[in-house]
């Protein structure tokens, strides 16, 4: 739909059909191209479906953590940014011990920055094997 209609027009139409469950459960079942989509569309959602996106990202963060991290950035304070996806605030301890595992088992050069702001922003570096 971005695509072809502009990510306005596909954000006004998922409101409007009350689609944007089908988004989160795209981004939470680690689809990346769900993922892809949630930056171009969370600035133009209203404040509680933009949460409720982020909040998606955070909980595909230890299963999917290479999807979550390509999409996120290092501007601090954005809703998407990487230290906003890993705080660990508002998130259980084994959220916690899971993405820790998770984004340590990341070896991807194009995400090595932004694995290692993630496990800043969990408090928390891995030791050099």
């Amino acid at each position: 739909m971005i695509e072809s209609d502009g990510a306005r027009q596909t954000a006004e139409t998922l409101s409007h059909d009350h689609k944007w469950s089908e988004v989160r459960q795209a981004v939470t079942s680690g689809q990346p191209d769900a993922a892809r989509v949630v930056p171009e569309l969370m600035p133009l959602a209203d404040p509680g479906t933009a949460r409720s996106l982020q909040q998606a990202m955070r909980s595909t963060l230890p299963r999917h953590p290479a999807t979550v991290l390509a999409e996120t950035t290092e501007d601090k304070g954005m809703p998407l940014s990487t230290d906003t996806i890993c705080k660990p605030a508002g998130m259980n301890a084994v959220w916690r011990a899971q993405v820790k595992r998770a984004v340590a088992d990341v070896h991807d050069l194009r995400l090595a920055v932004r694995a290692k702001h993630c496990l800043d922003a969990l408090g928390t570096i891995p030791r050099a094997t």
